[in-house]
């Protein structure tokens, strides 16, 4: 630091034209190490400057490549709070598989594959009474239903809505025959049920498909 104050010194009385001994020499040192600390601070601070302007500049960013396939993704629709789209309802109508998403108690995401089907504004979902998803919809409706083509797993739709209508009775009876005549080509078997068929309508609030 000395040695860099000298030199700064010199160059201070070299500039105002003096020698060393024509200045009063506490006014020169004062002088030199002022200089000599901002010299010293401006190299420091310069790196900094150059680091934050090159992290900056060094973001990660898109290769061509990258653009490209993002371009060639196929597109992707969204809608929120709307009725069920139309492709979506038919995608649940075919012999389609889907997953069933629901929050549990503690916190915790339960999913199962279900059958799947659909009327004109709900995603439709039958289960039975005593099993944990619908207990779980009866605390917590909030669920999310994604069905894809059984042939093309890439080609699939998602759902996320509430359950705003559970329905027990006949109905539900009669619509876990239809649901295994789609799937399975007969009637369900009575044996298989538990305690009593409930149809769950989903109505949709964030839909997309793909």
């Amino acid at each position: 630091m000395r040695r860099e104050a000298g030199r700064v010194a010199f160059a201070v009385a070299t500039r105002f034209g003096l020698e060393r001994g024509g200045l009063d020499s506490f006014l020169i040192d004062r002088l030199a190490r002022s200089e000599a600390r901002a010299s010293s601070t401006t190299a420091s601070v310069a790196p900094m400057r150059g680091s934050r302007g090159s992290s900056s500049n060094s973001m990660p960013r898109e290769s061509a490549g990258s653009q490209s396939h993002r371009g060639s993704a196929a597109p992707r629709m969204i809608q929120w709070m709307g009725a069920l789209d139309p492709r979506i309802r038919d995608l649940a109508r075919a012999a389609n598989f889907a997953t069933f998403t629901v929050n549990l108690p503690s916190g915790r995401a339960m999913t199962h594959v279900m059958w799947v089907d659909a009327d004109d504004d709900h995603v439709l979902i039958n289960t039975e009474v005593h099993r944990a998803k619908f207990k779980a919809v009866q605390r917590d409706p909030r669920v999310t239903v994604t069905v894809w083509v059984k042939d093309n797993p890439y080609s699939y739709a998602e759902v996320r809505g509430r359950v705003v209508e559970t329905v027990h009775g006949p109905e539900a009876r009669a619509h876990i025959d239809a649901l295994s005549q789609k799937y399975l080509g007969h009637d369900y078997d009575p044996a298989n049920i538990q305690s009593e068929r409930v149809i769950l309508r989903i109505a949709p609030e964030v839909q997309h498909s793909r």
